[in-house]
């Protein structure tokens, strides 16, 4: 199953920079720009179920 989400989109509609959001999911700015690009061979589901964003 493929889950796509467009983090530049997420951050543009709650007015948040990427380094804020890091910051509140507790996950490096490495691994994020991975997220973000498309990159991630793997997601847990804890990081999924984030509700801070």
């Amino acid at each position: 199953m493929t889950i796509i989400i467009n983090i530049d989109v997420m951050l543009v509609k709650r007015k948040m920079s990427v380094t804020e959001l890091s910051e509140r999911v507790g996950i490096t700015m490495a691994n994020l720009s991975i997220l973000k690009n498309g990159k991630a061979k793997a997601v847990r589901f804890s990081t999924l179920g984030c509700k801070r964003i």
